[in-house]
């Protein structure tokens, strides 16, 4: 299984790339915009979708974007440095360009202050006609731009405590939900929560992230319940546990599994023979005391 990509972004946050491509159905729009900027601006970028279909000018974006960076725990000034701004065109709006034509624009930033103060280096605007309700397609956050490619990204927070066997990364598609594990890991990545839309009476959960015990199953991937050596024997799962299933059906993000004792048997911090005991955040840290 492939691993992610990290990389440490100016601000010093430590991000990981995911595997999966995103937006695959904008191939076209994004071989438009790879060809406008060539090798430039690759890498941290920042996508915005405008349903209204007006281009919103400096004051909006800087409420978005000061709001968006109060409020999520991934995003950072790092991806602002190239912007991109998905506008929503109803088809039957009259246009001089051909009939549902994606038109990609490089705008000049001088009407832009607060995007300059941060660094911002190039904005792209995006024509996107839509048929009837059809919304864009690319979620609003910070991406990894690789010329025509797009990836989501998240960041990566140390597991301090040692509390976690593994970090997983959960991608889904129109079609499915598939995971990848990294394991062991010293670090547990979170996806930015503009990636999911807000919490619901359908999905309650969406966006929130949470860790399950290595004795509940992944599908597709192991099981440990706390011993390495069934970890060893044993293949990847067909289906996942239920209680997960059901978390994940309400919108929750899964970002790892967490320790248990072999079997989930009761053992002192001392007896723990395959895998560490998590620390004890509070008092001396150590959790024998």
């Amino acid at each position: 299984m492939a691993q992610d990509k990290s990389l440490l972004g100016p601000t010093g946050a430590s991000y990981n790339i995911r595997d999966q491509v995103i937006a695959t159905d904008l191939d076209t729009h994004l071989q438009k915009i790879a060809r406008l900027l060539g090798d430039n601006h690759c890498g941290p970028c920042l996508i915005i979708n405008v349903k209204a279909g007006c281009l919103p000018q400096d004051a909006e974006v800087a409420h978005l974007l000061s709001t968006w960076l109060q409020e999520d725990d991934v995003i950072s000034v790092s991806f602002a440095r190239t912007l991109m701004i998905f506008l929503a065109i109803p088809q039957e709006i009259d246009r001089q360009e051909p009939h549902g034509e994606v038109v990609v624009h490089y705008r000049d930033l001088s009407g832009y202050q607060y995007l300059r103060s941060l660094g911002a280096q190039a904005l792209i605007t995006v024509d996107l006609p839509i048929r009837g309700a059809r919304s864009t397609i690319l979620a609003s956050g910070p991406y990894h731009r690789e010329k025509a490619k797009l990836y989501r990204v998240g960041r990566q927070y140390e597991d301090s405590q040692s509390a976690f066997f593994s970090s997983i990364t959960q991608n889904t598609d129109r079609v499915q939900t598939t995971f990848s594990e990294t394991r062991p890991a010293s670090y547990i990545s979170v996806p930015s929560r503009l990636y999911y839309p807000p919490p619901s009476p359908e999905l309650p959960l969406s966006g929130f992230r949470f860790g399950a015990k290595d004795v509940f199953d992944v599908a597709g991937l192991r099981t440990s319940a706390g011993s390495s050596d069934f970890y060893s024997f044993h293949s990847t799962k067909e289906r996942t546990s239920e209680a997960i299933a059901d978390l994940l059906a309400l919108g929750a993000i899964l970002v790892g599994k967490t320790k248990n004792t072999q079997f989930v048997n009761g053992e002192d911090p001392q007896e723990w023979i395959d895998y560490s005991c998590p620390w004890n955040p509070r008092g001396s840290t150590v959790l024998s005391i």
